[in-house]
């Protein structure tokens, strides 16, 4: 039986408190202005995710690092010693902390400068910026 490590459970409050932290918003609305972006008919290409996701994130500018996706791991500011899993499927972050545990996030926008997301169990939105 896998058993969650403190400081994979304590990353993942920390993950859903900076969420949480952040104002309200409408994922409708989001997800509404991510798909008027894109012409009807025309597919996403998610090939350039892995080199965009990868690197520093915070969540704002008073912050100097959240966490940061270098290769295939994801590293808390906290625990950088313990990385984490993770992978890139189509428009979704999945962080593996165990073979019976991944957190999926999906992601609404990503360029060079910002990535927000969201997921099934909080409403609002994560949103990141690059340092």
């Amino acid at each position: 039986m896998n058993i969650f490590r403190i400081e994979h459970i304590f990353f993942l409050f920390v993950a859903i408190f900076f969420v949480n932290c952040n104002p309200k918003t409408n994922k409708k609305a989001e997800r509404r202005l991510t798909d008027q972006s894109i012409e009807k008919n025309q597919k996403i290409d998610y090939s350039n995710y892995k080199d965009l996701i990868e690197g520093i994130w915070a969540e704002n500018d008073s912050v100097n690092a959240t966490f940061w996706l270098k290769n295939d791991s994801v590293y808390n500011v906290e625990h950088q010693d313990e990385p984490v899993h993770y992978y890139l499927l189509n428009d979704t972050l999945n962080i593996v902390y165990s073979e019976s545990f991944t957190v999926k996030w999906v992601i609404v926008r990503l360029d060079k400068d910002s990535l927000y997301m969201t997921n099934d169990v909080i409403e609002d939105t994560a949103k990141l910026y690059r340092r």
